[in-house]
């Protein structure tokens, strides 16, 4: 018994001290919010590749929502990517984003873009902005299968106009 009690004592002599796990910095929240509930066939854009001016996270809206920003041009096929607004999950107005290619004729990494999106309530309702890739890139090199689009949601409400 008392080996049994000497072993426990140098055991428990010899098993390190528990330090305390750091815990992460709470860091500024983003400009935009992003919601964290995406489609199947979608995946959050990272910082950088687009950014919307003039609409916020949770921003009280009226008809028609204009949208603009600057966006990476791999989002752009022909001119223009999709953008569209949600309510439950089902759009209630859809409309291309679309660019302008500078008088020079060259093609920038980062371009302006625009989308008008009409929409019509009776009361305020929440919604969300959807601005999504065109022609997202293949799933792997030689592939012609596409992967997830890079989707930006930005949650809104809809306000009817003013009487």
């Amino acid at each position: 018994m008392k080996r049994v009690l000497m072993a426990l004592v140098v055991l428990s002599a010899c098993t390190p001290a528990t330090e305390p796990v750091p815990q992460p910095v709470a860091s500024a929240p983003p400009e935009v919010a992003i919601e964290p509930t995406l489609m199947a066939d979608e995946i959050p854009a990272p910082n950088g590749e687009i950014t919307v001016t003039g609409v916020k996270a949770e921003a009280r809206v009226t008809s028609p929502l204009v949208v603009e920003g600057l966006v990476k041009s791999d989002w752009i096929f022909e001119g223009q990517f999709p953008a569209k607004i949600e309510v439950d999950g089902k759009p209630i107005s859809e409309a291309p984003a679309r660019y302008e290619l500078p008088q020079d004729g060259s093609y920038p990494e980062t371009m302006k873009f625009r989308a008008e999106l009409p929409f019509d309530v009776a009361a305020e309702t929440p919604a969300t902005l959807v601005l999504q890739e065109d022609m997202p890139a293949p799933l792997s090199a030689g592939s012609d299968v596409a992967g997830p689009a890079r989707t930006l949601r930005i949650p809104i409400v809809l306000a009817p106009p003013a009487q």
